[in-house]
């Protein structure tokens, strides 16, 4: 009895998640003339200054998160801008507790990246040979929503780490992310830890 009430409350939980929107999220730019362009403000208000532009058809724009009063916050550069929710349509299916589709990750100190590529990993740091992982997997504990596994390669060759739904900062520009990654990566030497940041638009 104990465990099928367990096993509803955590069905039930899941239904509530499910209604819920999730940040970061993907979104493609709607409702701007093809000769005009979205405006990426320094501040969320109209009278704002403007420090850089979306094309009218612009696709996959990650938003980190939103305000109350229906403005967007994305990165331009190495800074954060602001951008009307009215002209961006969001991506379907983006709900908390549902696995995000990262592109990117990226750490400093020292520098290093991984890029998911078809069901790989590369790893990359600098002054080394890029590392490709094959077998990317991604595991969801069903109680904790904002915690999710990463796993890819195999033997000593391989990367184990949890993505997680929380502000992140690369500690070098005024960017700002919405999922943080910390993992161990194993090699011929024994296993390095890492920590960094990750994005779902690739750039």
């Amino acid at each position: 009895m104990i465990r099928a009430l367990a096993i509803a409350f955590t069905l039930l939980a899941g239904a509530a998640q499910a209604t819920i929107d999730a940040w970061p999220a993907l979104h493609d730019v709607t409702g701007v003339a093809a000769d005009d362009v979205l405006n990426i403000r320094a501040e969320p208000n109209a009278a704002a200054p403007i420090i850089g532009t979306f094309a009218h058809d612009a696709t996959d724009v990650e938003v980190i998160r939103d305000n109350a009063a229906g403005w967007g916050l994305v990165n331009v550069g190495e800074r954060t801008g602001w951008v009307s929710l009215a002209y961006l349509r969001r991506h379907p299916n983006q709900f908390q507790g549902y696995v995000p589709p990262i592109r990117t990750c990226f750490g400093t100190e020292p520098f290093w990246s991984l890029h998911l590529t078809g069901e790989d990993l590369r790893f990359d740091r600098l002054g080394e040979a890029p590392v490709t992982l094959p077998d990317y997997r991604m595991h969801q504990p069903m109680s904790r929503f904002e915690n999710i596994m990463i796993e890819a390669g195999t033997g000593d060759a391989r990367i184990v780490g949890a993505l997680r739904h929380e502000f992140c900062s690369d500690g070098m520009s005024d960017g700002e992310y919405g999922l943080s990654l910390t993992f161990l990566r194993g090699s011929g030497d024994g296993a390095e830890a890492f920590s960094g940041c990750c994005t779902l638009s690739g750039d």
